[in-house]
């Protein structure tokens, strides 16, 4: 399947492939329907895959223990919720319900199982801008547990297209200040190698035949780029050339008329704090 996500665009738009090798180890992985399938089909029938055991019981349900307590408080049709190994669990309507979701760029997906009703739910979309992956799995649970009908799309989407327009438009109000000012310093003084503790290096230079324009080089990401347009009152614009990682507004540190350093903020799928790089 192809990634796509509408995030700062309001759009649809193809993402390339995020790269997870690093994630791999803590729980990631790329699978497929049937597969899940058969992985659901051995927590429902206590780690057993059609008569063999692949994980003993008493394993299995180590794992669905509660070790982290999220809440002990009523909300809506649950009383509690908690964390096991690698796996949530809650009430909902008198079920013991186990979940968890999973997303990169432009996938977020939804799986979910009810012992007591030998239901297993997996549900994997491609458009990762969404709310849809966590409603249609409440809706397939309502269904299944003779709960009214009720449409949650319907509920939820209008809150979220409105902040989504919002977000546009904030946006398009960025770009409309895009005017070809220049910058307080020589475009010169903000190129060079910074650096950021936990990240590492990133290399800014000019950008080829386009006059006020800086390209940033994230070297620990091997194809992500970033474009910052210089705006106003010492701002800039930055844009990555993955849709996914975002666009925002930045500033350069300087004193004394020397540039030294910058804030990089990107998605907050990627992370909530913006990271700071020190020129060398």
């Amino acid at each position: 399947a192809t990634p796509y996500t509408t995030a700062f665009s309001g759009t649809l738009q193809a993402l390339p492939y995020d790269q997870v090798d690093n994630l791999g180890p803590a729980g990631s992985l790329v699978s497929c329907v049937s597969d899940l399938s058969k992985w659901l089909m051995m927590q429902l029938d206590s780690g057993r895959y059609q008569g063999k055991t692949i994980v003993p019981w008493e394993v299995l349900q180590t794992t669905r223990e509660m070790a982290t307590i999220i809440s002990s408080r009523k909300r809506g049709e649950s009383h509690f919720s908690g964390y096991g190994l690698g796996i949530f669990e809650t009430d909902y309507h008198g079920k013991q319900v186990f979940w968890h979701t999973g997303g990169a760029f432009g996938f977020v997906t939804n799986t979910c199982f009810v012992p007591e009703m030998n239901l297993g739910i997996t549900i994997l979309t491609n458009q990762d801008n969404q709310e849809f992956f966590e409603l249609l799995r409440y809706q397939i649970l309502n269904a299944y547990l003779q709960v009214p009908f009720e449409n949650l799309s319907t509920t939820v989407l209008p809150a979220f297209m409105d902040e989504q327009a919002r977000e546009t438009k904030k946006i398009e109000l960025w770009k409309a200040r895009v005017k070809g000012n220049s910058p307080p310093l020589s475009i010169k003084m903000y190129t060079g190698v910074y650096e950021n503790k936990l990240y590492g290096t990133i290399t800014i230079s000019e950008e080829k035949n386009i006059s006020n324009n800086l390209i940033i080089q994230f070297n620990s990401h091997q194809n992500l780029k970033a474009t910052l347009q210089y705006l106003d009152n010492n701002e800039w614009l930055l844009t990555y050339n993955n849709p996914a990682f975002g666009i925002f507004t930045t500033s350069f540190l300087t004193k004394n008329n020397l540039v030294s350093g910058i804030s990089v903020k990107t998605s907050n799928f990627v992370e909530f704090d913006p990271y700071l790089f020190i020129k060398k």
